[in-house]
């Protein structure tokens, strides 16, 4: 098997937002974010030429989001959307502070250190959310919640078109986060970065099935899934929440899969299907920063 890296920054006209679901229909409400609670403060980040998601944290005066969604964009070009139940309100962007470590490669990604604040120029009219400061983050379930293109465990993301509430409709649900960088065996500096270890979160896509656990056929470490509650990131979920007990612990931020004889993708496809792993950088790491 080889590991192939997937990260989630897209080109703002492809971008679909939308949570990789377990069921067939991608569209299912049951996975959809309505307007109107604490989770409108899951917003998203639009730049000149891509678009990623956010949380506004604290006051409401921040956004925490991922490195390679604000990497290299100034802070003129870019709008945070926030949906609210009375409609979108677009808020301006004062300061971008991406992580004084955060060395991407040409395409603008690392997984490492990938992790920014952006400062608004005017307080957000909702509150956001807590931090995340604990240390048990392994083998605890969290709720995802993003702006990702729409797909199935089975297939996959749609071609880009095929989603028609790209921009709008916002989606959930939830994972456990199985291996820590460094920390877990076998799991260390998988993408060839240099990541501190500690510092970022996997979790894999489960469908029920042993041949499709991720986590167990590569590191022994074997756990079937939430069942129908269970989602994967996918593009444009980059910089999202990881939410346990309504606190960020994860900031979405790639993915991986192992391609070829014996891999546990059931497509064999680096496309946020089932079988695949994700990643998401770890708050609590670097909650001093």
């Amino acid at each position: 098997m080889v590991l192939h890296v997937r990260d989630f920054h897209t080109q703002f006209f492809e971008v679909q937002e939308r949570v990789a679901v377990p069921v067939s229909d991608p569209f299912d409400p049951a996975y959809i974010t309505s307007p109107g609670g604490s989770q409108d403060a899951v917003v998203g980040v639009f730049n000149a030429t891509t678009r990623g998601t956010g949380s506004i944290i604290g006051d409401g005066q921040w956004v925490l989001t991922a490195a390679h969604v604000v990497f290299g964009e100034p802070a003129e070009d870019m709008q945070i959307a926030v949906d609210l139940a009375s409609g979108r309100v677009f808020l301006n962007v004062a300061e971008v502070i991406i992580h004084p470590d955060y060395a991407p490669d040409s395409t603008g990604y690392s997984s490492a250190n990938d992790i920014a604040l952006l400062r608004l120029q005017d307080r957000s009219p909702i509150a956001g959310f807590d931090l995340y400061r604990g240390n048990n983050e392994l083998n605890e379930t969290f709720t995802l919640i993003g702006y990702g293109q729409a797909g199935t465990g089975d297939q996959g993301q749609l071609p880009f078109g095929d989603d028609p509430g790209s921009g709008i409709t916002k989606r959930q649900g939830q994972n456990n986060y199985d291996g820590l960088d460094g920390v877990t065996p076998g799991i260390d500096d998988l993408f060839g970065d240099v990541t501190p270890d500690g510092s970022l979160l996997f979790y894999d896509f489960d469908n029920g099935n042993p041949d499709n656990d991720a986590f167990g056929v590569a590191f022994s470490i074997n756990d079937t899934g939430l069942g129908s509650n269970e989602v994967n990131s996918t593009q444009g979920d980059s910089g999202g929440p990881g939410l346990i007990n309504n606190q960020i612990a994860g900031v979405v931020s790639g993915g991986t899969s192992f391609i070829g004889a014996g891999s546990p993708d059931v497509d064999n496809a680096l496309n946020s299907s089932f079988g695949e792993l994700s990643l998401d950088t770890r708050v609590s790491f670097f909650q001093d920063w």
